[in-house]
Parts: structure tokens; sequence; C-alpha cells
């Protein structure tokens, strides 16, 4: 019938400096931190010795050691190590596949106006429209060289193969004869092409740890651009006109006839060829390692080049001839007489994205 100055929780061990009665006599710590002495009765109690406590803890320990291991399902999964820096030094190798946007290649227009004294209007003007596809898919090699866990020096070799390029020629020839309404004659065909690329990069390197196997590297550098430009179309126009006299002789007269033509001829051309081009690129490169020496990568990187022309030229024929019949022309063994072909110039710009999955190797 006392009051309460305590409740312990089960398992709680007291030492008891008595016994009264039912009753064993214990110093128990109040919440505000005073050494107060209380009864607790014996109904609530399991006495044990110092020498029996020692035996117990005893035999625990040796119940535990003797327990069977977990089975492998139940056990914490192993830690992973960070990747030693030691791997991280040294020589690597890279193989991966690409997906690329190999070049951007520019429209081109031509126009002439040549002087004919005999007509009004002599006029042609064309288009070339280059369509190409958006991305290819190409592979990547590179070999490295860490001087520690984070500085290196990057080489790699990409291939980009062709990619088609559709070539569109729109032609308009107009013309005027004096005393005469002005004619136009329009139309259009297709042909193909295509432009590579192989970029060759050397790049410095800085690398950093996200994760305790998860790297990021950012590179930067120089690329030098081995490419080949392949256009072609096989038709595009060139207008003409011509102004031909003759005598016609009924007697007593004699009758002068000038007779004047317009016309046009098909035109063969191509443009394209090698080209070496030095330009750079800056990029980055994620990296799980998945074992001591191995990694997965994924990457990204920008190749910038400078923009190139390229000169369309005339495919010379053994001879040409007029679309309406009015004209044909007989090439000179010398070739002296060809048509004089416009400028046409096409523009390529071989800088592209390029995204990267692969495989490193630490050696």
């Amino acid at each position: 019938q006392s009051n309460i100055i305590r409740k312990l929780d089960e398992g709680t061990l007291l030492e008891a400096q008595k016994k009264v009665g039912d009753w064993y006599e214990v110093a128990v710590q109040t919440d505000v931190g005073i050494s107060v002495v209380g009864y607790i009765h014996e109904m609530f109690v399991e006495v044990e010795t110092a020498e029996e406590e020692k035996t117990k803890e005893k035999e625990a320990v040796e119940q535990k050691a003797a327990e069977p291991e977990l089975e492998t399902s139940e056990k914490q999964a192993p830690r992973l190590e960070p990747a030693p820096a030691s791997k991280l030094k040294g020589l690597v190798l890279t193989f991966s596949g690409n997906i690329s946007m190999n070049a951007k290649v520019g429209d081109s227009t031509f126009s002439r106006t040549p002087p004919y004294s005999y007509m009004d209007i002599v006029r042609d003007n064309g288009t070339l429209t280059m369509s190409r596809k958006p991305t290819v898919f190409g592979g990547q090699f590179g070999i490295g060289y860490f001087f520690s866990d984070k500085f290196g020096l990057y080489f790699t070799a990409a291939y980009l193969p062709k990619s088609s390029i559709d070539v569109k020629s729109a032609y308009t020839y107009t013309w005027k004869f004096p005393s005469y309404a002005q004619n136009s004659d329009s139309t259009e065909w297709t042909s193909t092409g295509s432009v590579s690329s192989i970029p060759l990069s050397l790049d410095l390197c800085l690398r950093f740890r996200l994760a305790q196997r998860s790297l990021l590297t950012i590179q930067a550098g120089g690329t030098l651009f081995l490419t080949n430009a392949d256009f072609h179309q096989t038709k595009t126009g060139y207008g003409v006109a011509s102004q031909s006299t003759y005598q016609i002789i009924i007697w007593p007269y004699i009758y002068t006839i000038t007779t004047t033509y317009a016309d046009w001829y098909l035109l063969d051309i191509k443009a394209g060829g090698r080209q070496t081009i030095f330009g750079g690129n800056i990029g980055f490169e994620f990296e799980q390692m998945v074992g001591p020496s191995v990694g997965l990568i994924a990457s990204a990187r920008y190749d910038f080049a400078p923009e190139k022309e390229y000169v369309w030229k005339l495919v010379p024929a053994a001879n040409y001839e007029g679309q309406f019949g009015n004209l044909s022309r007989t090439i000179a063994s010398d070739q002296s007489n060809l048509p004089e072909l416009p400028q046409i110039v096409t523009k390529v710009n071989f800088s592209h994205f390029g995204f990267f999955i692969g495989v490193k190797i630490h050696l």
C-alpha cells in the first residue's frame, strides 16, 4: 500500500541489499537522477547470484558461436569496395557503338543571263536541294593513358558510315523573242549522293568519382576529320539561243532569211572529293565499374569542324541534244565548245553530335 516510486521494464537487473519478508530492498534512480531505496515483491523477480550471471553469459556466447550460418539469401549483401586508385591509373581501352548526325549539307542555287543581241530575254536558273538521313550508326575505338586517377590523355577513332543524300535539281528556262510573248519551261529531277567521315581525336581528360564504383570523365581536345563527299546530279539545264541566216534566190531577187532558235540542254554535273579538316571536340563519359578492371560506359560528344565548299563541275559529253529539238551541239575534240557551267557551290559542315555505349578495360 506504499507509494510507487519507480516502474521498471521487464528484464531490468537490480542489486538487492537485503530481504524483508517477501520484499527485496533495492536502490534505484528516479526520473530526476536521485538514488532512492525501494522494495519489490519476490513474485516479480528471478534471483541470480553473480556466479550464475557469468555462467549464463558464457553459455550465450558459446550458443551463438555454435549456431549455423544463415543461408546465402539471408546474408547481408557484400559491400562493394571502391575502385582502387591504382586500377584507375595506366592504360585503358574502349570499344563502343555510336549513333551520330553525320553532316549538314546546304542547298545550292545558280542563274545565268547570257547576252544574245537578237533576243529580248534568255535566262535560266536552278536550285540543288540536298536532303540527308538524320542519323547514322557506327563504332568507335579508344586508347588512353591516365597519369593518375584524375588526369589522362585519350585517343579515339570513330567510324561514321556513308550517309545518303538526295539531290533534287529544279530548273527553269525563260526566253522571249522580239515582238513575241515571254515563254518559260520548268522541270526537276532527283539523284543521289553521300557523305562520310572518320573523326580522329586526341583529348585531355579530367575524371571524377561520383560514387564508390561510378566515374565521370570530362574530355576536350582536337579532332582531325577524314571526310569524303560524293554528289552527282545527272540532269540539270543549260539554256541557249542561236540565230542562222541563209539566202534564197528567186530570179531576179535574192532573199535573206534569218531564223532564231531558243532551246536548252541536259547537263551531267558532279561535286565532292576527299578532304582533311581540322576541328575540335568536347564531351563527357559516365562509367560504371562492374569488375576490378572492366566498366560499362555511356558518353556524349560534340565534334565541330569548319564549313567546307564543294564546287560542282561539268561531266563532259560527246554531244548535247536540245529538249525542244531545235538545237544540238557536237563537242569538239579539244572540248573548246563545252557548255559554260555557272558556278554552283554546295557547303558541307561535318560537325555532329555523337552518343556512345560500350565497354572500357583498365589494363
